[in-house]
């Protein structure tokens, strides 16, 4: 899989900002479906987001914006999602920031439209030895290689720690994830359950290069609703070095 997705900033006054990005996912596997044959589906995700913010007050700020999604998949017919979403972020405290923004995503798929929720929120806690944060998602995508114009709920949490050692950061997180099947005329019925466990460790050995490892766990479930029913557990571990090196533009 490899995602690229450019974006960029306008600071329009003070208090108002226009967000503007795009977004290209692939998603490749071996034995994908070919011909009826195969267990897993190739796609292509193409994405257009905006965003309008403006300051309403020192502590709310207040959104509005439009995402538009078209997804290509193998054996399966395209689908294309138009995302209007409002919403407001507010500093909580000087330490608690807590966002929440959604509207209707409305999804077109093999002559028929879909009309279903659309939401993020998410809080994001400042600690003494880093910070914490929880976050909801509900959107229409793909359910990796099960493919399909699904309905994608995702709940999230990352404890990050940089302050334990000079050049040491540390991050944990956890995901759940459901996908179902956004239209009744779909003939590959998708329900599938994704619980992923990550633990990454970075340590800065020079200006330029650090050394990081990893540990993932990863379980999925499928339903008997669903079409294909592949379960999965997966341990993995990742380590190896990063360089970077500051590039000045005068």
């Amino acid at each position: 899989s490899n995602t690229f997705g450019p974006g960029l900033t306008y600071q329009m006054t003070p208090g108002t900002s226009l967000s503007l990005g795009a977004t290209y996912g692939l998603l490749r596997f071996k034995g994908a479906v070919t011909d009826g044959a195969g267990t897993a589906s190739d796609s292509d995700t193409y994405g257009l987001q905006s965003s309008l913010a403006h300051e309403l007050t020192p502590r709310l700020t207040g959104t509005i914006g439009y995402g538009f999604t078209y997804l290509t998949e193998q054996g399966q017919e395209n689908s294309t999602t138009h995302t209007p979403t409002l919403g407001v972020t507010y500093r909580l405290t000087p330490m608690l920031t807590g966002s929440v923004s959604g509207g209707p995503a409305i999804t077109e798929l093999g002559g028929e439209t879909v009309v279903s929720p659309a939401a993020t929120a998410s809080l994001v806690q400042g600690l003494a030895f880093g910070s914490a944060s929880a976050r909801y998602v509900r959107s229409v995508g793909a359910a990796g290689g099960f493919g399909g114009t699904t309905d994608i709920q995702t709940i999230s949490g990352t404890l990050t720690l940089p302050t334990w050692r000079r050049g040491l950061l540390v991050v944990f997180d956890t995901t759940y994830n459901t996908a179902e099947s956004v239209g009744s005329r779909q003939t590959d019925r998708v329900d599938v359950k994704a619980l992923t466990l990550n633990l990454q460790v970075t340590y800065q050995i020079t200006a330029f290069t650090s050394v990081f490892g990893g540990y993932t766990f990863f379980q999925q479930r499928t339903t008997g609703s669903s079409s294909q029913q592949v379960d999965a557990d997966q341990n993995r571990v990742r380590f190896g070095l990063q360089f970077g090196y500051p590039i000045n533009f005068d």
